[in-house]
């Protein structure tokens, strides 16, 4: 069997496609000539509700039911990628996993951050930004919003929420997160049980923890059950 040599890495076996390949890499060619590109880049069609300095927020176009009982959603976008990270590609979007199953869908969007806004601190986004946004998906829709952020995002809605217990936020889900929460009295296992986990001995300290007062959910579902969802209230000790 013939086989090309790289520079770097090991030798490619050169073979003869089958068919399935042919007619695979033909429909591409013919996508890209016609299209431009392979993806669907076709953004969801959307309505912007609100404008303002680093927050433009829009609803996704949906068929919503009056009765609809699903969640609201709010999708934030952390500062170092664009809002369209939440919407890449037909088939490859959580705007549209959620718009498709029937969920009043809203997305907060920063715009382009200039040279001239490097005075802005994370507190612009944490008391102004995320808690417009947060009320203007509220007053649209009439009812508490399930935020479900990414990375950075999620931690200015986190401390968003603590800052102004009066939001109407339903939950926050907080996707790849960049902090560690310090664990409390209700995640130490029982001391009977050995084989369950090792606590760390030299941290006596971490058994008087309180536990956190936020609860965070993770995506990959279509809906947000109850027993995931935390309201302002319950966060208040």
């Amino acid at each position: 069997m013939a086989t090309l040599k790289l520079p770097y890495g090991p030798e490619v076996p050169l073979t003869l496609p089958s068919p399935e390949a042919l007619a695979t890499a033909a429909g591409n060619v013919f996508e890209r000539l016609t299209n431009g590109h392979l993806a669907d880049l076709t953004p969801l069609p959307s309505e912007v509700l609100h404008t303002a300095p680093q927050c433009t927020v829009s609803r996704y176009d949906a068929v919503i039911r009056r009765d609809d009982e699903n969640p609201t959603i709010l999708l934030v976008p952390p500062l170092a990628a664009p809002a369209t990270c939440f919407d890449l590609r037909r088939g490859c979007s959580m705007a549209e996993h959620f718009v498709t199953r029937g969920h009043r869908t809203y997305l907060v969007d920063y715009g382009t951050i200039a040279y001239s806004d490097r005075r802005l601190g994370l507190e612009h986004w944490v008391d102004k930004v995320i808690p417009d946004a947060v009320d203007v998906a509220a007053r649209d829709s009439g009812k508490p919003i399930h935020i479900v952020a990414w990375c950075l995002g999620g931690i200015m809605s986190l401390l968003a929420q603590a800052s102004r217990h009066d939001l109407p936020i339903a939950s926050i889900t907080a996707i790849a997160k960049p902090v560690r929460r310090q664990p409390g009295a209700a995640d130490r296992p029982d001391p009977a049980d050995r084989d369950s986990h090792r606590w760390p001995a030299r941290h006596p300290g971490l058994h008087r923890a309180r536990p956190a007062r936020q609860r965070h959910s993770f995506a990959g579902r279509s809906s947000f059950p109850a027993s995931t969802s935390t309201s302002p209230s319950r966060w208040r000790s």
